[in-house]
């Protein structure tokens, strides 16, 4: 799976003031907490680097987020709904209880990423990336999946309904305790020693044959 990588050139380090009387979030990198409540509604994110910054007084509306890292941010039970994410990078990210329900993502990637009690449901996902994170008690339910990586991903507890997963590899991550239904399941890739766990969640009992 080949992701596209956003492209960040010529960024001027500025504060949310500026941002906002410029009208444009376009080539910025921000290193601050907004101090008061900050609403994002109906704009372009574009070519911006987010650094160390805490989200929880930020509501998002219809943003679209092309080319965009957020590094060592906080998005702690930020709502992400119905939100477009086009070549954007979380690193080291705090994101438990993040809503990306009905949200559109290409070529985004989580690297060493918080990621439980997340909602995918609904969501489409293209060519996205999870490497070294924790996706436990996570919800994909209905999701558009299309081209997707996890690499070494605690998926404890998560859970994949009506999500077609054929051809996906989950053989360098923990799913003990993952919920698959049957469709889902269908031409998943795993390790024998997985094996073990899907068979025990159909409630099939192997009889040792000592004889």
């Amino acid at each position: 799976m080949k992701r596209a990588k956003p492209v960040l050139e010529y960024l001027e380090e500025t504060t949310w003031e500026n941002a906002f009387q410029e009208e444009v979030f376009e080539l910025f990198k921000l290193l601050e907490t907004p101090k008061d409540e900050t609403v994002l509604e109906d704009i372009m994110i574009s070519g911006c680097l987010f650094e160390k910054i805490d989200f929880s007084s930020v509501l998002f509306s219809r943003v679209a987020f092309v080319d965009v890292v957020f590094d060592g941010c906080d998005f702690s039970n930020v709502d992400l709904s119905v939100q477009h994410f086009r070549r954007v990078e979380f690193r080291n990210c705090k994101m438990i209880g993040v809503s990306f329900h009905l949200s559109s993502l290409q070529d985004v990637s989580f690297e060493s990423c918080i990621c439980t009690f997340q909602d995918y449901s609904k969501t489409k996902m293209r060519y996205v990336e999870y490497h070294q994170s924790d996706l436990s008690s996570s919800s994909f339910i209905q999701t558009d999946i299309k081209q997707i990586l996890f690499f070494d991903v605690c998926m404890s507890r998560t859970e994949f309904l009506q999500t077609s997963l054929s051809q996906i590899d989950f053989s360098s991550c923990d799913i003990r305790e993952t919920l698959f239904d049957l469709n889902s399941m269908r031409g998943i890739v795993i390790d024998s020693f997985q094996s073990q766990f899907l068979i025990t969640m159909l409630g099939v009992q192997i009889k040792d044959d000592f004889s």
